[in-house]
């Protein structure tokens, strides 16, 4: 009989040895589980991407295609009387807060200069994507050029559509230093006014008073139809 107690009390030893690990396991794995819950829901919520748009990995966002602008508006300048001729009369001219608003000639001889302002041959027209020149007697119709600000809006209106262009610049410059190289290095569509400087002056002198216009909006000319070259 003893002997049979001794060999339950050796079998039931064995087997509390054996489970106090397992119990103690299954207790913790039960907290850590509890502990856990709070962290568990905020990542499945996390996870939900319903109504979410992944972020782009870092490579991604080196590889994204540039922005493009909207297209603009096109305009055939052969629906209009064709491409500007040397001498013609073809829009106007102003300038907001000055009083700088007259005729635009194609062309910057003495002709067109005393009748309006005048655009130089050697560049652009606007609506072709380059830089456009505008020149003006300091004595006359640009006199008031002294009175435009930065952030002034400069427009353009020709046949064939309307320009805006905001100043960002002015600039007294040497004429003899100023030329085609200059020009070239311009961003595309950039609008430039210039009149002899000092303001005033009836005759022509040795500085330029240089206004630069950032393009704003305007029709852009089919490359087809093309004038003022």
């Amino acid at each position: 009989m003893k002997n049979g107690m001794k060999n339950r009390n050796v079998i039931f030893s064995n087997w509390k040895k054996l489970l106090l690990p397992v119990a103690f396991g299954v207790c913790s794995a039960g907290l850590l589980t509890l502990a856990l819950l709070p962290v568990t829901a905020s990542v499945a919520a996390a996870a939900d991407t319903g109504g979410y748009h992944a972020a782009p990995s870092p490579e991604a966002l080196f590889l994204q295609p540039a922005e493009t602008e909207p297209d603009k508006e096109m305009v055939d300048l052969a629906d209009t009387g064709g491409a500007p001729q040397e001498g013609e009369l073809y829009g106007t001219v102003s300038v907001s807060g000055t009083a700088v608003a007259c005729n635009l000639y194609y062309g910057d001889s003495k002709a067109e200069l005393h009748a309006g302002a005048g655009t130089y041959m050697g560049a652009q027209i606007p609506g072709q994507n380059g830089v456009v020149l505008i020149g003006g007697h300091t004595s006359t119709y640009f006199r008031d050029l002294e009175s435009a600000q930065l952030g002034a809006d400069i427009t353009v209106l020709t046949r064939y559509g309307e320009y805006h262009y905001k100043i960002i610049d002015m600039q007294i410059v040497e004429a003899e230093h100023f030329g085609e190289a200059q020009l070239a290095e311009m961003p595309p569509e950039t609008l430039l006014l210039y009149s002899c400087y000092p303001f005033g002056q009836a005759l022509l002198t040795p500085y330029r008073y240089m206004i630069y216009g950032e393009y704003v909006s305007g029709p852009s000319v089919m490359a087809s139809t093309e004038g003022g070259t």
